[in-house]
Order: structure tokens, then C-alpha cells, then sequence
């Protein structure tokens, strides 16, 4: 009997991917890095300090890293505008709670990140949040959701995962959770490794799947 909802934030609930590209776009021009977006989205959901090792192709240094990274946040924190969220989330997220399930928000986003793009009001829908800064291990590894189901005092097989990105899945997948997505961001084979996949989040809302567990 499943008990709670875990949401992804960027890509999923919020349209911010293409802000947090433009970001580590910027950051790295510095470095004479010039990245495309197939270089970042698939590695959407890692740690930060991975994604920056990663797109400067493993030849930077850890200083250099949280270097690149500090950049990269600043940027986002003055480009990102708050509560740009995707069609229909707030109703399937009403939905959900008025069925008495337990949201939770699992992101790998940092917590000043997410604070600049997302309101408190908007938060405090969530019995449980785990910033990217909260964990040792990030996505793909299962720790954020792992720790998102203690949280919320359950077990981890009571839980589905919502999410967007192949390294997201994984995640999900690892921490034994059964895994919804939806391709907001992602086309639908590369996350054919997920339970279901959804063209977004109304296709979500309508579905067989949902409407079997709400009313």
C-alpha cells in the first residue's frame, strides 16, 4: 500500500532546466568550456561538484570545481524567477494530499538554489525536503531518497518517485522505490528504466495508474 509521493524539483515540478543550463554555461565560457545541452541534461540530478567535473571532461581540480560551482549558483540565484512550475502540478499535488498521501521533495539542487526558485508557501506543501546539500552521496546513488523516506517515517517500498532524468531512476530504482516519469525534459528513451513514463505532467495526472490510487 503506497503511502507517499517523492517529487523531483528541477525538470519535474519546476521549469528551471533551461535556467540552470544557461548558468554552467556561463561559468565555465571562463574556462574556455563551451557546453551543449546534451553535454548537461543527461547529467541533470548529480551532484554538483560531479556535474562540474564531468563537463570540463575530469580535468579540473576539486578548488577548481567548487570554483566553477559557486559561479555556476550565483548566476542561477540572480537569472531564476520563483514559482515557474510546470502545468497541472500543483493539481496532482492537491490531489494527492487531499487522498492523505505524504509528499516529499527530493533535490539535487543546493537549499539557497531552491529557495531563490521556489516560494515558502509553495514548500510548506511538502511533509519532507532533502536539498542536494544534504547528502554525501547524491543521485544516482539511492541516499536522497533513501533519507527523504526516514524522514517521513516510512518504509521505502511505501514510496513512488517522480522524476524526469535517467540519473534520477537510478536513484529511485536503487532505493527500491517504484518510479514514475514524465518527459519534461528527457525524450522517452532514455527513461524507459523507470515503472511508467508519462509525456508530462497532465498525462501523469490522467493516468490509469494515478487515478487507480485517488480520487
Amino acid at each position: 500500500m503506497y503511502k507517499a509521493f517523492l517529487f523531483d524539483y528541477d525538470g519535474t515540478i519546476a521549469r528551471t532546466m533551461h535556467i540552470h543550463f544557461r548558468a554552467w554555461r556561463k561559468a565555465l565560457i571562463n574556462y574556455n568550456i563551451n557546453i551543449k545541452k546534451d553535454d548537461y541534461y543527461p547529467l541533470e540530478g548529480m551532484n554538483l561538484y560531479e556535474i562540474a567535473y564531468k563537463l570540463c571532461n575530469q580535468k579540473i581540480s576539486k578548488s577548481m570545481s567548487k570554483s566553477i560551482v559557486q559561479k555556476k549558483k550565483s548566476i542561477f540565484n540572480h537569472s531564476i524567477k520563483k514559482d515557474n512550475y510546470y502545468s497541472s502540478i500543483k493539481t496532482l499535488i492537491s490531489r494527492l494530499i487531499k487522498n492523505n498521501y505524504k509528499i516529499g521533495l527530493v533535490t539535487s539542487s543546493h537549499k539557497d538554489q531552491l529557495l531563490k526558485s521556489s516560494s515558502k508557501n509553495f514548500l510548506n506543501l511538502f511533509d519532507a525536503i532533502v536539498f542536494g546539500d544534504d547528502v554525501k552521496r547524491n543521485k544516482p546513488y539511492p541516499d536522497p531518497f533513501i533519507k527523504c523516506s526516514i524522514k517521513l517515517n516510512l518504509n521505502k517500498r511505501d514510496c513512488i518517485a517522480i522524476e524526469n532524468s535517467p540519473v534520477g531512476i537510478k536513484s529511485a530504482k536503487k532505493a527500491g522505490m517504484l518510479c514514475l516519469a514524465v518527459c519534461n525534459t528527457n525524450k522517452k528513451k532514455v527513461l524507459n528504466d523507470a515503472d511508467f513514463v508519462y509525456q508530462d505532467i497532465p498525462d501523469l495526472l490522467n493516468s490509469k495508474f494515478i487515478n487507480k490510487l485517488v480520487k
